[in-house]
C-alpha cells in the first residue's frame, strides 16, 4: 500500500503546475540616476483547446519542457524623470529560439491583436552549463525587451483572454496567459504605482 502512495505521489507531483514567482528585482544606477524595477519569472500559459493552462515546469528536459520555455516579465525604468516600461520576453530551452528583431510578439488582448517590437534577443543569448542556475542539463537562454505604454500595460492587467504568439528566426511559438499570469501584471503595476 505505501509504495502504491508513493507510485501515486511521484505521478501526480510530475503533473504539478507551475505559478508565476512574483519577486521585484530593484536596479539603481547612480551614475546615471537611473531605477529600474524588474519583475520576470512568469512562465506563461500553454493553450489547451479552449482553455489556457499553466505550464508543467517540473519535467525533464527533452520531453514537455518546452512547456514552460517561455516566460513573460514587465519592467519599469525611471531615468532622469521620465518613465517607461517594457515587456521581458525570456526563452529557456535545449535548443535556440532565435527572437528575431521587429514586431516578434503579437498579443491579442481580448480579442484585439496588439503587435510589439522589440530588438530581438542576438545581445542576449547565452549557454548554460549543466549545473548552473541548478539546471541538470545544459540549456540555452535568450532575453528580449519590448516597450509598452502603460495604458496598453493596464489592459493586459486587467484582460480576461490573452493570447500570445511569439516568433523566432525559424518558428513561433503560441501561448497564452492564464489569470496566475495576469495578475502577475496587475501587482507589477499597483506596487510600482507610487515609484
Amino acid at each position: 500500500m505505501k509504495r502504491l502512495l508513493l507510485a501515486i505521489t511521484l505521478i501526480l507531483g510530475g503533473c504539478a503546475t507551475t505559478k508565476p514567482n512574483y519577486f521585484v528585482e530593484t536596479i539603481q544606477d547612480n551614475v546615471d540616476n537611473q531605477t529600474i524595477y524588474r519583475a520576470q519569472d512568469n512562465k506563461i500559459g500553454y493553450p489547451d483547446g479552449t482553455n489556457c493552462r499553466a505550464p508543467k515546469c517540473d519535467i525533464t528536459f527533452g520531453t514537455e519542457r518546452d512547456d514552460c520555455a517561455f516566460q513573460i516579465g514587465i519592467q519599469k525604468a525611471i531615468d532622469k524623470g521620465t518613465t517607461r516600461y517594457k515587456l521581458i520576453v525570456n526563452y529557456e530551452n535545449t535548443d535556440w529560439f532565435f527572437i528575431d528583431e521587429g514586431e516578434t510578439l503579437i498579443m491579442k488582448i481580448d480579442g484585439k491583436r496588439i503587435a510589439f517590437s522589440g530588438s530581438g534577443s542576438g545581445n542576449n543569448r547565452k549557454v548554460l552549463k549543466a549545473g548552473e542556475l541548478g539546471l541538470e542539463h545544459a540549456a540555452v537562454h535568450e532575453t528580449a525587451f519590448y516597450p509598452i505604454e502603460l495604458k496598453t500595460l493596464k489592459k493586459l492587467a486587467t484582460a480576461s483572454d490573452v493570447q500570445v504568439k511569439l516568433v523566432g528566426q525559424n518558428s513561433f511559438a503560441q501561448r497564452c496567459l492564464t489569470p496566475d499570469n495576469i495578475a502577475f501584471f496587475a501587482r507589477f503595476i499597483a506596487e510600482m504605482e507610487n515609484k
